[in-house]
């Protein structure tokens, strides 16, 4: 999905690739796929002309957390939520 930031005035406007849920079944990780769906996510984002691709890992997925940063993403914002 592509999606196109807000327009406030102290952001630079941006687009970029967003990848939500993915997901590679256990019995087939570590087989290059997940890097391959990866791959191709930043490869339509280039060709689309969106400046970054993003997504989001809840704190606990370690395994989630590690692949992506074995992958180039780095935590750029930290969002924080309370229940009410």
């Amino acid at each position: 999905m592509i999606f196109k930031q807000k327009n406030i005035a102290c952001l630079k406007p941006q687009t970029a690739v967003y990848i939500q849920d993915l997901d590679v079944l256990e019995c087939e990780r570590n087989k290059g796929i997940g890097t391959l769906l990866n791959e191709a996510s930043k490869e339509y984002g280039k060709r689309k002309g969106t400046d970054f691709i993003q997504t989001q890992v809840f704190p606990q997925n370690t395994d989630g957390i590690r692949f992506y940063e074995k992958n180039g993403f780095c935590e750029m914002m930290k969002t924080i939520e309370s229940p009410f």
